[in-house]
């Protein structure tokens, strides 16, 4: 089960304090990996395409498990995605857990945009987002 470390800023949830450091599970529905490209094409008259690399992001686009409206924690994840919504750093452990990690990485929310999603007419909720790795995969 992915998990999450972050130090608290934003909404901050009951029981929790700005500046400190929490981590916590969350279940995911999805974790895909994504790869997205910034390049630069100049055309010449005749035709010919060049085509610039500028840099390579790695990342995953995340959708949470569903919460219950309310619950602590659905409280957990708003405090989360608002303490990074300005691309501060947080660790992100796909395969591991808090209790046993594998490879945490050092990650930014990508998405300026968070989507709250709720299943039809029912108090659960989920969150879609996505994360980008500041640190290269060898």
């Amino acid at each position: 089960m992915p998990s999450f470390s972050y130090t608290a800023k934003r909404k901050i949830m009951s029981g929790h304090t700005a500046g400190f450091s929490y981590e916590f599970d969350q279940p995911v529905i999805t974790a895909d990996v994504t790869t997205d490209a910034t390049t630069y094409d100049n055309i010449s008259l005749g035709g010919v395409t060049q085509t610039y690399l500028s840099r390579v992001d790695y990342g995953y686009r995340i959708s949470t498990s569903y919460v219950d409206e309310g619950s602590a924690e659905h409280m957990q994840l708003v405090e989360f995605l608002n303490s990074v919504i300005a691309k501060e750093s947080f660790l992100f452990d796909r395969f591991g857990s808090v209790a046993d990690p594998d490879d945490p990485v050092l990650c930014e929310l990508k998405s300026k945009t968070l989507t709250e999603g709720r299943q039809s007419t029912n108090s659960v909720i989920n969150f879609s987002f996505d994360i980008r790795l500041k640190v290269v995969p060898a």
